[in-house]
């Protein structure tokens, strides 16, 4: 298994050195889980609650709180 997913791996590794995450930015976000949905980050300084949007060219997860997009760098998803 190692052997076949390593020269892919390897592969988009090398593509993402050379660019960025913008690269694999709408794909990713194409096959999100919860695209759309209510969602909570605790950031650990605060919880933000709004509706996932998908993911910025950075990496960072983008909820949409009203009017506003926030980028969400790093956090734990919250279950209740």
């Amino acid at each position: 298994m190692a052997s076949i997913l390593s020269p892919i791996l390897l592969g988009l590794w090398d593509e993402y050195s050379r660019s960025s995450f913008a690269t694999f930015s709408a794909e990713w976000t194409s096959l999100a889980f919860g695209l759309g949905q209510a969602l909570t980050i605790d950031t650990g300084a605060e919880r933000v609650t709004g509706i996932f949007s998908g993911v910025s060219d950075r990496g960072g997860l983008l909820l949409e709180k009203g009017s506003e997009l926030s980028e969400i760098i790093s956090g734990h998803v919250v279950v209740s």
